[in-house]
């Protein structure tokens, strides 16, 4: 009952705009939620972003009268994430606030040179972010 209360407490006004607000929130739960000492990720939260993606590319193509409820869909997702995952504590202190001038040239080069440059999950994640 608890997490439709929440789900349904969400007004949409503009299904684009408001779709990328949620997008940031899910970027941060990503950033947020890796562990800070292995720099592991959590595999259900990196689908997060993915299936924002996915919507994010498609959503243009769906008629206008489906926006809204896909984009409702793909947020109950992230409720229901969230909470199976025992709602995450964010951790601020993956959140690098003085990024010393590195951009996505540095982030790219991360993701494709350290341990999880072979794992397909970790590079989409970076790929939604960036795209």
């Amino acid at each position: 009952d608890l997490i439709m209360e929440y789900w349904n407490a969400w007004k949409i006004s503009n299904p684009v705009k408001d779709f990328e607000s949620s997008q940031r929130a899910s970027v941060a739960l990503f950033v947020t939620s890796v562990d800070h000492k292995s720099h592991n990720y959590n595999f259900f939260i990196v689908h997060l972003l993915t299936t924002s993606y996915a919507l994010r590319v498609l959503l243009p193509f769906f008629p206008a009268k489906y926006h809204i409820s896909l984009v409702r869909q793909w947020w109950l997702l992230v409720i229901a994430v969230f909470v199976l995952k025992g709602r995450p504590c964010p951790n601020l202190e993956n959140i690098d606030k003085d990024c010393n001038g590195r951009g996505w040239e540095y982030i790219q080069d991360k993701a494709l040179n350290s341990q999880f440059s072979g794992d397909a999950h970790y590079v989409k994640a970076i790929r939604s972010m960036r795209d």
